[in-house]
């Protein structure tokens, strides 16, 4: 890619992607006014350096919608309230869950919506986790 292609398609792209001279260069960690004179032909951009612009401005001008597929989540809290784990982390409401006397793997007792398991393990240490929220 000649220099002037180059700097036409590092303004477009920069522009297309509503970055700023000084923001662009602030997340490549380069100065603003080095920014400022390669897009003016003052300076000329190495190759590698040009690939890090036109690869960073790709990558924030992704036009691809973001979708994440999550098989199983499990995280563990330092707490024995699970009724408070559903309130505030999963914003449920308790009365929606089934609360079961017993649980798997060992656990004493869960609270179970659909797919979602809430699971109390009541001894243990200070530091062991003690509610386990499986998703």
């Amino acid at each position: 890619m000649n220099d002037m292609k180059f700097i036409e398609t590092l303004k477009q792209k920069r522009k297309d992607c509503d970055y700023s001279q000084s923001r662009l260069a602030q997340e490549l960690q380069i100065s603003r006014q080095n920014l400022n004179e390669i897009e003016n032909g003052k300076t000329k951009a190495s190759k590698e350096m040009k690939h890090i612009l036109l690869h960073y401005l790709d990558y924030c001008n992704c036009t691809q919608p973001f979708t994440l597929t999550i098989d199983y989540l499990r995280v563990r809290f330092l707490t024995t309230d699970a009724l408070e784990i559903i309130k505030n982390v999963l914003a449920m409401k308790s009365e929606y869950f089934i609360h079961e006397d017993y649980g798997m793997y060992g656990y004493e007792e869960q609270y179970v919506y659909g797919d979602i398991s809430v699971s109390v393990f009541a001894t243990g240490t200070d530091t062991s986790p003690r509610i386990c929220l499986i998703i």
